[in-house]
Order: structure tokens, then C-alpha cells, then sequence
């Protein structure tokens, strides 16, 4: 290497780096596609992974003509936008991690080149590179950070369309519905419950509403606390309830327990809870 000049200032070298990745897009790209040609494990994600791909490059050549914290800035801009196409074709996120660095290595290298073409200073050199695996750094971080805020959204949003399906108000004749729970019932379930009892019953303009626990498994202190609060709750809107399916475990286990139903009425099946309001409510008498 010859001897380096002194005219390289880092502002300059930022924008001759900026031009030259730029100018190297397509080649860049073409590095780590060559291998996928035959047979790419990413299958109908690969457009999508150009896709990324290209944006990456693109962020990598402009970071180097922003200061620190623009920079930064812009990389969490980007990862927050680039994290909801990765998330929404099913890119993994360590795919994508691997994908930031294999770009790291590749335009490490071509700011290599680029030193030894203009005969960078050690100094010059040194503070490119570190700036470059700084934002580098950064880029990583955006990334997972959005990356799992928008996978823990989707599963937030898809278990609550669960919960909303696990808890369905069924209106069975104008005025009465009736509310069939499934499976265990924990404190979140609870709260849920007593939520959307009280909006279907409401919306749905009821004066009966039958809980039906023959799918709950056990009724315990909690379960049972949360049963009398939703029923105290209805009783407010001027909504009868009542309980059915308490099988006989159940009601073992809730006598065990000390668990008492005295105010609210209860039946071993919703037949018996029907036939209590009366037939004509069902057959239309």
C-alpha cells in the first residue's frame, strides 16, 4: 500500500462508500443468491427475501451519508416497516439476523477495497469500519426488537379472537341465550367472561341467560367467585341467570370446598334449565 494521503476525510469516504455499495447493489445480491438458485430452502418467501434483501443494501449504503443519530433513527424506521414483511410471509427471525451479517461481511470487505484503492489512513479506515458495525449493531437490534413486538401482536391478536370464539353467547329465542362453557377457565378467561357476558347479553337484549359449565373440568374458589360476580352483574341489567351442567364431581368437589350456590339457580342440565323458564320460550308458545 502506498503511502496514504491526507485529503480522506470521513465525511467523504461516507459518500465515496455510500456511491460504491450502491453501485455493487446488484453484484451484492447476486453473492448470496448464486447458492439458492438450485432448489432455495425459502421457497414462496424467496420474493419476499429479495425483497429484504434489497432494502438492506439500500439501508447499509445510506446510513454512511447520516450523522449517529439520524442513523439511528432511520434504522428503527426501517426495522419497524421491514419486521412486518418478515413477520407476515414467516421469514424467521434468526434467518434475517444471518442475512444482516452475511451483508456486514460482504460490505466489510468492499470497504477494504475501497481503502486500499484510495489509501485510507489507518485512522480513517478504522473509523469507517467502526461506524459501519456500529449501525450494523443497531440494524440488529431494530430488527428483533419490532420483529417480536409484531409476532407477540399476532399471537395477542389471535388468542383473543380464541378466547371471544371460547365464550359465545348463543341466542336462542328472542330473550334468552345461552352461554356453554369449555375447558379450564383461569383468571384471564375470567375477566374475559365477565366482559363479554355482560356486552352479548346487553347488545343481544336479553332476560335469560343460561351458563352452561358441562365442558368445565372443575369449579374451583376462583372459577366460582367469578360466576357470582358475573351473575350479580347481569342481575343489574335486570338479566336472570342461571347455572346448568354441575355434575355430581363438580358438586362434591364444591361442597369440599364450601362452595355455595344458594342465591343463584342451578341445574344439572340445560334441558332442566330450559324446562324451568318454560317450553313456550323454546317452541314459541
Amino acid at each position: 500500500m502506498a503511502a496514504p494521503t491526507e485529503d480522506h476525510s470521513f465525511d467523504v469516504q461516507c459518500q465515496l462508500v455510500h456511491k460504491r455499495i450502491l453501485q455493487q447493489k446488484e453484484r451484492i445480491l447476486e453473492s448470496l443468491s448464486t447458492s439458492e438458485k438450485n432448489g432455495s430452502q425459502y421457497g414462496q418467501e424467496m420474493n419476499s427475501l429479495l425483497t429484504w434483501r434489497k432494502e438492506l443494501i439500500e439501508v447499509y449504503a445510506n446510513i454512511f451519508t447520516m450523522s449517529n443519530q439520524k442513523g439511528t433513527d432511520y434504522i428503527n424506521k426501517w426495522g419497524r416497516d421491514m419486521s412486518q414483511l418478515l413477520v407476515q410471509t414467516r421469514i424467521p427471525l434468526d434467518v434475517a439476523v444471518e442475512e444482516i451479517r452475511k451483508y456486514r461481511s460482504i460490505i466489510g470487505d468492499l470497504i477494504k477495497d475501497q481503502g486500499n484503492q484510495q489509501d485510507y489512513s489507518l485512522n480513517t479506515f478504522f473509523s469507517l469500519i467502526s461506524f459501519f458495525y456500529d449501525m450494523v449493531d443497531q440494524t440488529i437490534y431494530a430488527i428483533s426488537l419490532h420483529y417480536l413486538q409484531q409476532h407477540q401482536y399476532q399471537l395477542n391478536t389471535a388468542e383473543t379472537a380464541v378466547d371471544e370464539l371460547s365464550i359465545p353467547v348463543v341466542v336462542i329465542q328472542d330473550g334468552l341465550g345461552v352461554l356453554p362453557l369449555v375447558g379450564d377457565i383461569d383468571t384471564r378467561r375470567a375477566g374475559l367472561l365477565m366482559e363479554l357476558a355482560l356486552q352479548k347479553s346487553s347488545d343481544d337484549k336479553l332476560k335469560w341467560l343460561i351458563i352452561d359449565l358441562s365442558g368445565v373440568p372443575i369449579i374451583d374458589t376462583m372459577v366460582a367467585d367469578q360466576l357470582f360476580k358475573v351473575v350479580s352483574a347481569l342481575k343489574l341489567l335486570g338479566i336472570e341467570t342461571m347455572l346448568s351442567g354441575i355434575r355430581p364431581e363438580i358438586a362434591q368437589t364444591m361442597t369440599h370446598l364450601g362452595i355455595e350456590f344458594a342465591s343463584v339457580s342451578t341445574f344439572s342440565t340445560l334441558q332442566r334449565a330450559l324446562q324451568h323458564i318454560g317450553f313456550n320460550l323454546i317452541e314459541g308458545q
